[in-house]
């Protein structure tokens, strides 16, 4: 049986056949032929509601793209709440303004009898930012609910034994959990809500953490070499004032690390 829908705990989607692009065409396509239906206007019928939402479907797009892959993991899970704040004010006006100029030319000046009078004015900017702002908030509290859901699912795994801690960690990637020895590990790179274990085989493994929390689970031979990389001080080849060597990668070196630290 064809499984429809797949859940990706790492990243909190939810996936129409596994595809993420098949997924949003879907969703927007049906966003726009149900709104297209819901606002018919009755002096220009369903061609006027067909045309103006499709006008306006770009600017709504980039808000809410704007808001899922922007505002939501750089400032909100980054707990910066005021930039997010302003990110959030400052992306709505813009959308508000850019939806304003295109019905107002692009609709009321080309349709005969337009059913929907627009204008170029505050009261339109602030209509245009209103109507913007409900479905980024729609679209934002589902991803917020996928956010939630995946966070409730990462802390009901189970535990590490402990003597797992000292000789190796446990990590999910690609929904597989896999037994990392510490010492294959060369170093592990901080990309944003996620890491990336480099190993010894030339393997990297992708797990939704923070660069603290995997800190926090490493043994004592791991040092916080900037602030997007953990080393292993076992591997290391070299090191200068600027960089560190690690089997032909070249890492960069946060200021004030003693070289006493980067030694075993």
């Amino acid at each position: 049986m064809v499984n429809v829908f797949r859940w990706d705990p790492e990243q909190g989607h939810v996936y129409l056949f596994g595809s993420r692009i098949l997924t949003h065409i879907v969703f927007w396509t049906a966003y726009y032929v149900l709104f297209s239906l819901t606002w018919v206007r009755s002096s220009g019928g369903l061609f006027a509601s067909f045309y103006l939402e499709f006008i306006l479907m770009p600017v709504r797009i980039m808000a809410v793209y704007g808001m899922l892959y922007l505002l939501i993991p750089r400032f909100l899970l980054a707990r910066r709440y005021p930039a997010f704040l302003l990110g959030y004010l400052l992306l709505i006006g813009f959308a508000g303004c850019l939806q304003m100029f295109i019905s107002v030319f692009f609709y009321q000046n080309l349709m005969v009898a337009p059913a929907e009078h627009f204008s170029v004015s505050f009261a339109g900017w602030f209509r245009s930012c209103l109507l913007i702002n409900t479905t980024v908030l729609l679209i934002g509290a589902i991803r917020m609910f996928q956010l939630y859901i995946s966070v409730v699912e990462r802390h009901s795994e189970p535990a590490q034994e402990p003597e797992a801690l000292s000789g190796s960690v446990t990590v999910k990637a690609n929904k597989r959990f896999y037994r990392i020895p510490c010492n294959e590990i060369l170093f592990v790179e901080g990309m944003g809500n996620y890491v990336k274990y480099h190993l010894k085989n030339g393997e990297h493994k992708t797990v939704y953490a923070s660069l603290k929390e995997t800190l926090d689970k490493l043994p004592d031979t791991f040092l916080r070499l900037h602030r997007s990389y953990v080393i292993n001080k076992q591997h290391v080849d070299s090191f200068s004032a600027e960089s560190v060597f690690i089997q032909g990668a070249t890492l960069p070196r946060g200021k004030g690390l003693a070289d006493s630290e980067l030694t075993v």
